[in-house]
């Protein structure tokens, strides 16, 4: 299975791995379940098979709150995007319900204060808890002390999938570098990310991420905060997009996935790939 062989390749890369420096005040990072508020700059360039190059620069103001035991999230985006020419200011708001496996997303137009919301069911064949325990325990010896300074741990990791000496193709190559700024108690100060991938038979892209964190405190969504404000207006239930579509669409800047935890839709679209695309060299 693909998605298999995305973790293993992770854990044969955290094996040659060197061992952290000793820098830092936590050997390795920390996954630790908090609120968040920063910003962030992003640039993404898509290439598509037809030769024709599009960027867009994107400029977001994000309320974040996560908690990685249950893997349910909410967020909220005030962003400006500008692309070919023109220029959407948009706030977007995204409650992330992993336990009762749906996600509602708010978009709103700022200017125009038009808006549409949608509640989405995810389906039961991702394995949300299998990734989410994966994700966090590779990704946490994967990334290594980079430094230290004012208190604050540097990790950092340079990941190229599949590796060369691995005979499989995935869905799409990924080159995935990424640095995370956070305080002793494992609180996120910030986060840089370069990000290339591609989705077969559309498009290359390629994201340059800069996230600042202002200010972040411990504990993640609560009850409450999961329910859909009514300020979002009645939120139409839809069914679920195609695996390959659904996976694609988390790894929009619309998403609940923010920075290092974009490798979780990384992995599921591995998990759902036709494993007889396979590739033997």
């Amino acid at each position: 299975m693909q998605g298999l062989m995305f973790w293993a390749a992770l854990a044969i890369m955290l094996c040659s791995c060197s061992s952290a420096n000793g820098d830092c005040t936590n050997s390795h990072l920390k996954f630790v379940s908090q609120t968040s508020v920063g910003n962030s700059s992003l640039k993404m360039e898509m290439k598509s098979t037809d030769g024709k190059t599009v960027v867009s620069n994107v400029l977001q103001n994000i309320s974040m709150s996560v908690d990685y035991d249950s893997l349910n999230m909410k967020n909220f985006i005030s962003q400006i995007v500008a692309m070919e020419g023109s220029t959407l200011t948009q706030d977007v708001g995204i409650i992330f319900n992993s336990d009762k496996r749906v996600y509602t997303i708010m978009t709103r137009d700022s200017r125009s204060q038009k808006q549409q919301c949608m509640t989405v069911e995810i389906p039961a064949y991702i394995p949300f808890q299998w990734i989410k325990k994966a994700h966090m325990m590779l990704t946490s010896y994967l990334m290594k002390c980079t430094g230290h300074y004012d208190d604050v741990d540097v990790y950092g990791t340079s990941m190229n999938f599949p590796p060369k000496f691995l005979p499989i193709k995935f869905p799409a190559d990924l080159k995935f570098d990424v640095s995370i700024e956070t305080d002793a108690d494992g609180l996120l100060r910030s986060e840089k990310l370069i990000e290339e991938y591609e989705i077969p038979g559309q498009m290359k892209v390629k994201m340059d991420l800069n996230m600042t964190w202002s200010d972040s405190r411990a504990g993640g969504p609560r009850a409450e905060d999961l329910v859909v404000p009514e300020s979002w207006g009645n939120c139409e239930k839809i069914e679920s997009p195609p695996p390959e579509a659904l996976a694609n669409e988390w790894l929009n800047s619309n998403t609940q996935f923010l920075g290092h935890l974009r490798l979780i839709p990384h992995a599921i679209r591995a998990l759902l790939h036709d494993s007889s695309n396979t590739v033997i060299v």
